[in-house]
């Protein structure tokens, strides 16, 4: 019975924590961005001698001061720790689209169709095998190079004279 009044007790203390969301606003263009609890982001920061580091994963907490990223899965990547930034070191940061992690499935599956379908095209010819192979590593780069373009990990956003950054409490909106 004391065990499971401690445990609702931390429970309570848990969810009642403050929820922040960092909103990211450019004053140029009016152009207002939202980075909240559980958003897909990348993020570059000033690391510890103010080296730059970026960093990339799921929002797992915002509080007034910090913030921090859970690694996504990988498939054949190790598993990394969870990271806390402040958010007072972060210099530039991208928020991606829920659907990316998606579209990254469809784009691989999708590319190793294509240079598959040019290998059997060529090969069906009396085209010799290392020609075939040549062109099937020559179709890969280029969809991996299409995939670039499209699928960019760079950190689009960079604050100083465009952005700015404020942190929020993330309060429910109010049912109409």
């Amino acid at each position: 019975m004391k065990s499971l009044l401690l445990f609702c007790c931390i429970f309570i203390a848990l969810s009642a924590k403050a929820q922040y969301k960092l909103v990211f606003i450019n004053a140029d263009s009016s152009k207002t961005i939202i980075v909240k609890q559980k958003d897909l982001a990348r993020l570059s920061y000033n690391g510890y001698m103010k080296q730059p580091q970026e960093v990339e994963g799921i929002i797992s907490m915002v509080t007034d001061s910090t913030i921090s990223l859970s690694p996504r899965k990988k498939l054949f990547k190790k598993r990394q720790e969870a990271q806390t930034i402040r958010t007072r070191d972060i210099t530039g940061f991208r928020r991606y689209s829920s659907f990316r992690p998606a579209g990254e499935i469809i784009y691989g599956v999708a590319s190793v169709g294509i240079t598959g379908a040019v290998s059997a095209i060529i090969s069906k010819g009396s085209v010799p095998t290392a020609l075939t192979f040549l062109s099937a590593a020559g179709t890969a780069t280029v969809t991996t190079a299409i995939k670039g373009m499209f699928l960019s990990h760079k950190v689009k956003n960079h604050l100083g004279k465009e952005w700015t950054i404020r942190i929020q409490p993330d309060q429910p909106q109010p049912a109409n």
